[in-house]
């Protein structure tokens, strides 16, 4: 045997493979990392929501201090009221708040009519697939104090998920605050709530909106809103497809978000809308495609979509005319 061929059967023997883990210990990785990722995301939203009141005092006091007294004297902390980024939805302030009237966990019908003279904070959330929502009301009820102490005296959620689904949901949560039903979008899409969801147009988002008690909007801030690109790194399609929609987002005025594939909630959009594997690309929410993208492809369907909004708005006129 030569010296080549010895030292290959050393390296051979050398040579320790490493052992794969097991079933049950993967389960165990994974559900940990889901763990802590959950933990995170309500502690982001626990902060995010105090900081809601102290974005509203701001909005209404002028101030730039970072702390403010309420009108009942209590003290409100306004320090983080600007790091949370949030967009503005229609209709916005100054819009009279269109009519409400449905389900509620509370019992009988909500009707937002009659609470005119009444300052009402409306909170619409993604609902039963969302934990961290469901977390952040928590934390509003927890806080409902500085809430009341800047005037708003009626808070109430709003899904798309059933009455009964809601009815058990907020008894194992143990709320108080009425979480309404608006399973045909009515509600939702009237105030365009259902803009801003992870998955589409078939849930709602993050929305806040406050109405006065003459019953216009005073206040409005819409957090998320489905992304338009789904990446990962070190992959060179992804860098492609994030280049052709920075241009494109140029020449067709709309913005580019983007979302970790390695996310819970990138996961959790990839199997929802069959991206089986980066970049994949959505347009309102909905894919469009995965893998290498096509600029041809793309700028054709976004053509194809404007057509039909300038279509929609101005109609043909019939031949009768």
């Amino acid at each position: 045997m030569n010296t080549k061929t010895l030292r290959t059967e050393q390296g051979k023997k050398n040579k320790t493979t490493p052992k794969k883990a097991s079933p049950s210990r993967r389960r165990a990785v994974r559900k940990s990392r889901s763990v802590r990722v959950g933990i995170l995301a309500a502690v982001v939203i626990g902060v995010a929501i105090i900081a809601l009141g102290g974005i509203f005092f701001l909005n209404h006091s002028g101030g730039n201090n970072s702390s403010r007294s309420s009108s009942s004297g209590s003290s409100i902390d306004t320090s983080q009221a600007g790091k949370y980024a949030f967009q503005v939805g229609s209709p916005g302030p100054g819009s009279q708040a269109p009519p409400i009237t449905l389900p509620s966990t509370a019992g009988g019908t909500f009707d937002l009519a009659s609470l005119r003279g009444k300052t009402v904070l409306l909170y619409f959330q993604e609902g039963l697939t969302c934990q961290p929502c469901w977390d952040q009301l928590k934390d509003i009820q927890s806080n409902i104090s500085q809430f009341h102490a800047l005037g708003i005296d009626q808070i109430v959620s709003i899904t798309t998920d059933p009455l009964d689904a809601l009815n058990q949901k907020v008894a194992d949560e143990g709320l108080s605050i009425p979480v309404l039903s608006d399973p045909s979008l009515v509600v939702s899409r009237a105030y365009t709530a259902n803009g801003y969801g992870m998955m589409g147009a078939s849930r709602d988002g993050h929305t806040f909106i406050l109405v006065g008690p003459d019953g216009r909007i005073r206040w409005r801030a819409d957090y998320g809103g489905a992304p338009n690109l789904l990446t990962q790194e070190q992959c060179g399609f992804c860098t492609q497809a994030k280049e052709l929609l920075d241009r494109l987002s140029v020449e067709y005025g709309f913005s580019v978000s983007t979302l970790d594939l390695a996310s819970p909630e990138g996961e959790a959009l990839a199997v929802h809308s069959g991206v089986l594997f980066p970049p994949g690309i959505f347009l309102d929410g909905e894919p469009f495609s995965y893998g290498r993208p096509s600029e041809r492809r793309l700028r054709r369907e976004i053509e194809r979509r404007l057509r039909s909004v300038v279509d929609s708005t101005h109609p043909l006129p019939s031949h009768g005319e």
